[in-house]
């Protein structure tokens, strides 16, 4: 499962923002031959968050990474 969260009202900004995720972690894991190792990954955009923390099954970053549609 890939999981997302972020504030109430950005739902739209971040299927957007994070769409790359999936596509990703397939793409790694074939170039790579070993596929992700854990059940779950999730990603997290926090308000007022200076930067990102990463972390085996979860990433936390700001959420100034949930562009608009512009």
């Amino acid at each position: 499962d890939v999981l997302y969260y972020c504030e109430k009202g950005r739902e739209a900004d971040a299927k957007r923002g994070f769409s790359a995720t999936i596509p990703s972690l397939e793409f790694f894991s074939e170039y790579f031959g070993v596929s992700y190792p854990y059940e779950k990954y999730a990603q997290v955009a926090a308000a007022e968050f200076p930067g990102g923390m990463e972390n085996t099954t979860c990433t936390t970053q700001t959420d100034a990474c949930l562009m608009s549609e512009r």
